[in-house]
């Protein structure tokens, strides 16, 4: 509601503006860049610092945390004192929930309140002066709803830019064909006794050529019983995990297990209106800002990469495995079994940012930190012996998360907790985050109504978004995208469409190796695609017909037959340079320096063009590659090389030339 000033408050409020303040106090700059929210829940703060009295961050209302939090920080070499904070007062008030400003200086973590907006002024300037100049590492907004329309800062300061970043680091092509999937995609059903254990051997083949096998691995499975772990057979579902990863080893797939879900016994504490697997790893009503709430899934964590890490000296006396036969005396039973060397990376967990279940399923960067700490090392060792992966394999790798909101300023929440509770010490090794490119944002449950195009979805903005924040914060982190993809069904809102005279598999597979291209050239470290096969085929729900193969047929569908071809052509290549961006021409080369290219329009509505393709002076010959639907290898053309270059017809499939 609006409340027009009275002369008697303006007279107060001026002089109350300019007491105490230094005559040489400076407007300290602020970047939108340094900015990031605990939890997101306004679409951007640009509008807060651009310098436009008319214009106001809208909050969204109706999401799961209150109050939250934006933080910003102040570079070391900035040397901020504040001695002033501005609002401009427009049009509102704060309805007894204000936006407050708190500064933590550096080297003590203590919040101190400097400044309440509570909006309670109309359409003007609001000056609150400190007392004292305070140093300034790091602002903390405990946002209300209403924001000020602008927000300086008057004080000291040393001018500072950020040094450049480095080139991201490019990894084989190989590493972005990896899929998503479960135990029941590759091994037999395990009611059937007889068949324990065993691997389905088409299956595999359809898994065997790509480049990782992302396992969606429940704690249930391990621990049915509290403090009871079973792995071969799990006591949940019967199955044989070293089996699983046996195979995966021999025919060198990378795993990376994610690590997800409740156990019973920890959801069975929940009101049973509340009770969802997809709930924080603790039990109800704990501190999720705590990392001893997340002990049980941490001490899980630590059986778990004691069995399967590389480390065969731990101590057998923390090994809590059950060797009680599965079925009855003579049965199959677990026993104990450390450093298998089978698994390299495991995942804490999936998508914890889940708004769309509520504050009962969500947490914000913070409260997840304290879960990563104690999964990754038992918070640094205080939550006793047997606690988190390292405690079991200190080079087992732990990767975030995969977060569904793609923002990095999830991660940065958790970079900034670890500065202040593990002194620095980052609980992490890979940062992961999820994107599906849609006409919604490219976000996950949001307004999208169909897929689009990767370069149309903006994935390439944030990748650059992520790595930049990578290299700035984490001290340059692989960071890794573990879901993207596209339904078939066309009903949902996550569907490829039939582009031009391409069918709807043909654009899915054009688009999935797109997309594999794409994280390549960013610098992204891995990609996995969700999923092998449809989760409910014929279902119009997002991400029920997602599958690169077609599990009733026994096949593969376009989509993975083009990773294959790509993988076996260019898998042990790695990104060099891009010669055009449209069409797209992309340079890769392997360790002997032999040269691929790759060329496509990175458009969604059939176009194509003629390329002349310059190449190196005495070149006579080149191969042209065209991924071809049910084949194990690409469709070659020979072409001949005139006046140093050759011309090609390129269109939205790629086509690869060798030389």
């Amino acid at each position: 509601m609006i409340k027009p000033l009275a002369p008697i408050c303006f007279l107060i409020c001026l002089a109350y503006s300019t007491r105490g303040q230094s005559q040489t106090a400076r407007e300290i700059p602020l970047e939108l860049s340094r900015f990031y929210q605990v939890s997101s829940t306004t679409p951007s703060l640009k509008e807060l610092i651009d310098n436009d009295v008319a214009t106001f961050p809208k909050p969204r209302y109706g999401w799961t945390v209150y109050p939250s939090e934006i933080w910003y920080e102040f570079p070391d070499p900035m040397n901020v004192r504040i001695s002033k904070i501005r609002f401009y007062d427009g049009m509102g008030t704060a309805e007894g929930k204000p936006f407050k400003v708190f500064v933590i200086s550096p080297g003590d973590w203590k919040r101190q309140l400097i400044a309440t907006f509570t909006g309670n002024l109309y359409n003007e300037w609001v000056d609150v002066p400190l007392k004292t100049p305070l140093a300034a590492k790091y602002l903390v907004i405990e946002k209300g709803e209403l924001f000020p329309n602008e927000m300086k800062l008057y004080g000291d300061f040393t001018l500072y830019t950020d040094p450049p970043l480095p080139a991201p680091v490019h990894q084989t092509f190989r590493h972005y064909t990896g899929v998503n999937g479960f135990e029941w995609n590759i091994l037999t059903d395990p009611s059937n006794r007889d068949d324990f254990g065993k691997v389905v051997s088409w299956k595999m083949e359809l898994v065997k050529p790509l480049g990782a096998f992302r396992h969606y691995m429940d704690w249930e499975k391990l621990e049915h019983t509290p403090g009871k772990y079973t792995f071969s057979p799990t006591r949940s579902g019967a199955w044989d995990y070293d089996a699983l990863y046996r195979a995966l080893d021999r025919t060198h797939v990378e795993v990376l297990v994610c690590f997800k879900t409740q156990a019973d016994f920890i959801m069975s504490t929940y009101p049973p209106k509340l009770r969802d697997r997809g709930n924080p790893p603790a039990r109800y009503n704990s501190d999720l800002s705590k990392p001893a709430s997340y002990i049980e899934q941490a001490r899980a964590a630590f059986q778990f990469a004691a069995r399967y890490g590389r480390n065969k000296a731990v101590d057998p006396a923390l090994l809590k495995v059950d060797t009680v036969p599965q079925w009855g005396p003579g049965s199959a039973a677990n026993k104990p079994e450390t450093g298998l060397g089978l698994i390299r990376y495991i995942e804490c967990d999936n998508e914890r940012d889940k708004w769309w279940q509520g504050r009962v399923a969500y947490q914000t960067g913070r409260e997840y930190a304290a879960n990563l700490s104690a999964f990754y090392d038992g918070d640094q060792g205080r939550l006793g012996p047997g606690v988190g992966v390292k405690a079991a394999d200190p080079a087992c790798k732990v990767v975030i998360g995969g977060i569904a909101a793609a923002e990095p300023d999830y991660i940065r929440a958790i970079i900034d907790w670890c500065k202040e509770f593990r002194n620095g010490s980052l609980c992490f090794d890979v940062i992961n985050y999820h994107q599906y490119a849609n006409n919604g944002g490219s976000v996950q449950y949001g307004e999208a109504t169909a897929g689009v195009s990767p370069e149309e979805g903006g994935l390439a903005f944030t990748a650059d978004r992520f790595l930049e924040m990578s290299q700035r914060y984490a001290g340059g982190k692989e960071v890794w995208v573990t879901e993207s993809g596209y339904d078939i069904h066309q009903s949902s809102p996550q569907k490829v469409p039939a582009v031009g005279k391409r069918s709807v598999l043909q654009t899915q597979a054009d688009w999935i190796l797109r997309t594999s291209l794409l994280y390549s050239r960013r610098g992204i470290s891995r990609l996995f695609f969700y999923q092998l096969f449809d989760d409910n085929p014929g279902e119009p729900d997002r991400f029920c017909t997602t599958g690169l193969a077609d599990e009733a047929a026994h096949q593969r569908r376009p989509a993975l037959d083009f990773l294959l071809q790509a993988n076996a052509l260019i898998g042990d290549y790695t990104y060099q340079s891009t010669l055009s961006s449209y069409p797209m021409v992309d340079r890769y080369t392997n360790v002997n320096g032999h040269t691929i290219y790759v060329l496509y329009m990175p458009t969604h509505d059939g176009k194509t063009m003629h390329y002349n393709l310059p190449l190196p002076a005495g070149l006579r010959q080149v191969v042209l590659h065209y991924p071809a639907e049910s084949a194990d290898r690409m469709r070659e053309e020979r072409r001949t090389v005139k006046k140093g270059a050759v011309s090609i017809e390129v269109t939205e499939t790629p086509v690869f030339v060798s030389l």
